[in-house]
């Protein structure tokens, strides 16, 4: 039996992409919702084994709609992904700088370590 994914993302382009490389390449099954209220609804019917959540959506956002999903019995064990296709390089550079900090040989850590 495959894998069912929930893909939730208000971008029609984006949720094509996304649903192509989830079944070409990771063997899953995609359905998907183009809103928050859209994409609990279907997680409440469909049970997926995961969701993978946009965080920028109109009307109810992608950590709003988290929060319902954690607060809802039938969907609090269902395992979420946040994913945005917006990106700003500064934040991202500054992250990985933070990152690479924490990282430091002289300071023990839990994770693996980013690459350079």
């Amino acid at each position: 039996m495959r894998k069912h994914i929930l893909l939730v993302d208000d971008d029609d382009d984006i949720r094509e992409v996304v649903r192509i490389s989830l079944e070409a390449v990771g063997g899953w099954q995609v359905s998907s919702a183009s809103s928050g209220i859209e994409g609990i609804a279907k997680a409440i019917a469909e049970r997926p084994d995961a969701i993978l959540l946009d965080v920028m959506m109109p009307g109810i956002d992608g950590p709003a709609t988290f929060k319902r999903l954690q607060h809802d019995p039938a969907t609090r064990n269902i395992p979420v992904i946040l994913l945005t296709a917006k990106a700003r390089a500064p934040t991202f550079s500054a992250s990985r700088r933070s990152a690479s900090r924490a990282c430091s040989p002289s300071r023990s850590t839990r994770w693996p370590c980013p690459t350079r």
